[in-house]
C-alpha cells in the first residue's frame, strides 16, 4: 500500500509540473522562474543579465539567434582589415603608377586614371565597411597618397616612374582628390535638416 501511494503522488507531483502548476518553490512557464513570494517580477532566465556577455551555443538562445562576438574577434576583424587596406592601398597605387605610360599602336590609355578614381574608392569603403571606423579609412588613403608621390621624383640612376606626361601628371594630382572626398564623405556625418 505504501508503494502505491508513493507512485500516485509521484504521478501528482510530475503532473503538476508539467502543467506548469505553481509548488512550494516556485513555478517554471516557458524559460520564466517564478520569483519567491517576496519578489514581484518573475526573473527572465532566457537572455543574459548582461548583453555585452555572450551565452554558449544552445543556452537560452533561438536556433537562428545570433550571439554577440567577443570583443577580441572584433578586435581581429578590425586589425586585419586595417592591414588588408592598407597593404590593397600600395600595391594598387604602385600598380597605376606603372599604368601611366600604358599604349596601345602608339596612343596613351589613359587606363591609369582609372585606377586612380576607382581603387582609392573601393579600398577605403572596404577598410570603413569592415572596420567600422574612421581611422582606417585615413590610413588607407594616406598610404595611397605616400605611395603615389615619390613615383614622380628621378632616382639616382635615372629611373623615372611618374614622366612628364598628361596622364602621369594627372594621376598624381587625381589620387590625393579622390582620397580627400572619400575621407571627407565618410567621416563627415551629412546633415540633416
Amino acid at each position: 500500500a505504501k508503494d502505491g501511494g508513493t507512485a500516485a503522488g509521484g504521478a501528482a507531483v510530475d503532473d503538476a509540473a508539467k502543467a506548469g502548476a505553481a509548488t512550494a518553490g516556485g513555478a517554471v512557464r516557458a524559460g520564466k522562474v517564478a520569483a519567491p513570494a517576496g519578489d514581484p517580477k518573475p526573473a527572465d532566465r532566457s537572455k543574459p543579465a548582461d548583453p555585452a556577455v555572450g551565452q554558449a551555443p544552445g543556452e537560452g538562445s533561438e536556433p537562428g539567434e545570433m550571439l554577440p562576438p567577443s570583443r577580441w574577434l572584433l578586435m581581429t576583424v578590425r586589425v586585419v582589415g586595417t592591414i588588408v587596406a592598407v597593404s590593397a592601398s600600395v600595391l594598387m597605387a604602385t600598380f597605376g603608377a606603372f599604368l601611366t605610360p600604358f599604349r596601345i599602336g602608339g596612343v596613351l590609355i589613359p587606363v591609369a586614371l582609372a585606377v586612380a578614381i576607382v581603387a582609392p574608392v573601393g579600398i577605403m569603403l572596404f577598410a570603413r565597411y569592415v572596420t567600422g571606423r574612421g581611422l582606417p579609412v585615413i590610413l588607407a588613403g594616406v598610404a595611397w597618397v605616400v605611395t603615389t608621390f615619390p613615383f614622380a621624383n628621378r632616382r639616382t640612376e635615372g629611373d623615372l616612374v611618374l614622366s612628364q606626361q598628361w596622364v602621369a601628371v594627372l594621376y598624381l594630382f587625381l589620387g590625393p582628390i579622390v582620397v580627400a572626398a572619400i575621407c571627407y564623405r565618410v567621416l563627415i556625418p551629412p546633415r540633416r535638416a
